[in-house]
């Protein structure tokens, strides 16, 4: 049995050993030690010095000349490790340098290329949110970060986890071809979540990656769909031309929501624009109750009215006020060429005749007009102010007149308006005051 007994003896240590049943012993000493690992450490043979000056004990700045010869050590292996690629050690090695490694720069790099590596394994485990998290660390900048994220979400997005691409690449800038795939995968999300025109916006923004073209079609035809459904047909057409015909029942579609714009064009009074549309069809042509050949008959029957559904302009008008005492009077007025001049600030006209299923014709709109509301005897003092009228009556024939107020009437025919606005105000027993406004319009414009 083999047995070691160490004692202090003096400045040495005794050290017994019994081999095979023999005793004897070696005394060594600290400075003995010390000594060795001063040469060994000049010598840069930094890890068998540390032993030295371990061994030396407290003797002198031993345990300091331990450390120093430890760190060289650790920065010698720390370099080899990067030079096989063990980026981990390196990591760990440069670590223990301390303030060997100068400003740190071997530990940046030898972290950088760890997190890099580490990136790649997780990579090719297909463990694409911990990849993507290396390849987004902020302290550095990966010369291929780009294919390498890029690969990451084409992984995720294999596996139908858009809301994990929407994590890994949230802050690409639109310059990057990241930012296509995140938009890929916020339409697929908007997809999911029924919301079409928001996929149908970001598929736009995805170019042509993967197959966001097939997905731009897919969520284009259901937002016309949608528009269909609640009877904005106009925003259905639009969608559904830029869908392929051949794409589920788009040209069905198309069919339908062009013929009830007509509808929508022939209920708002636009009979021109409607009857080019139902002309497209065929006579018996019918969807959702309407009927292409009662429509033309319509519209026929009651042409007269809907040669008037345009716009109007202003072609003559006269502002006065005066008053008027016994037979005399004094007056002040706004002739017919300075209001020519610029007509739409003294009178507008919005008109246009709708044809109820009734058979009953409605006038409709807006009519809106300059006039003097008070007489002033200093012509500084006379201001013009704005009235307006809004139209909804039933009429019965293509010339009439309407009473508009107390004030004003409104005299309508195939090719004019003209509008009439009188208002007297008694001021005493032989005096009153007049305003008064004459406008004439038609479809002309006079220059």
């Amino acid at each position: 049995m083999n047995k070691k007994i160490i004692i202090y003896a003096g400045s040495g240590l005794a050290v017994f050993v019994i081999v095979g049943g023999i005793l004897g012993f070696v005394i060594t000493r600290p400075k003995a030690h010390y000594n060795k690992g001063v040469e060994l450490y000049k010598s840069q043979q930094y890890a068998l010095a540390a032993d030295e000056f371990k061994a030396a004990g407290d003797y002198k700045n031993a345990q300091e000349n331990m450390t120093a010869a430890l760190k060289h050590q650790a920065l010698i292996e720390g370099d080899t490790a990067m030079q096989e690629g063990n980026y981990a050690l390196a990591c760990e090695k440069y670590t223990a340098a301390g303030d060997l490694d100068q400003d740190g720069a071997k530990l940046l790099e030898a972290t950088k290329n760890n997190v890099y590596q580490m990136g790649v394994n997780h990579l090719e485990s297909k463990e694409y949110l911990a990849a993507a998290e290396c390849f987004n660390d902020n302290r550095f900048r990966f010369e291929d970060r780009e294919d390498k994220l890029v690969s990451c979400a084409e992984g995720l997005l294999d596996e139908g986890k858009y809301t994990d691409v929407q994590t890994i690449l949230t802050g690409a800038t639109k310059i990057s071809v990241l930012y296509k795939y995140l938009q890929y995968s916020d339409g697929m999300v908007a997809l999911d979540e029924s919301d079409y025109s928001l996929a149908k916006k970001k598929f736009e923004g995805a170019g042509s990656i993967r197959d966001a073209e097939d997905m731009l079609e897919k969520s284009t035809y259901l937002v016309g769909v949608e528009a269909f459904d609640k009877g904005r047909y106009v925003d259905a057409y639009n969608n559904f031309v830029l869908v392929s015909k051949d794409y589920e029942d788009t040209a069905e579609y198309l069919e339908k929501s062009r013929f009830m714009n007509a509808e929508l064009l022939f209920n708002s009074g636009d009979y021109v624009a409607a009857k080019e549309i139902f002309s497209e069809y065929a006579d018996d042509y019918e969807y959702d109750g309407v009927v292409v050949s009662e429509r033309l008959a319509t519209i026929d029957e009651y042409s007269d009215y809907f040669e008037m559904s345009e716009a109007w302009k202003c072609c003559y008008g006269n502002i006065e006020a005066k008053e008027v005492t016994g037979g005399a009077w004094t007056s002040w007025y706004l002739p017919d060429d300075k209001i020519k001049a610029n007509r739409n600030e003294y009178a507008t006209a919005e008109l246009y005749f709708t044809v109820k299923p009734d058979g009953e014709v409605l006038l409709q709109g807006t009519i809106e007009i300059a006039y003097i509301d008070e007489y002033h005897y200093v012509k500084q003092l006379l201001e013009l102010d704005k009235k307006s009228y809004t139209i909804y009556d039933s009429v019965t024939s293509s010339s009439g007149t309407i009473q508009l107020d107390d004030n004003t009437t409104l005299k309508y025919s195939k090719d004019s308006l003209e509008l009439q606005y009188e208002k007297t105000e008694q001021i005493t027993a032989y005096t009153k005051d007049v305003c008064s406004a004459n406008y004439k319009f038609d479809h002309y414009n006079f220059g």
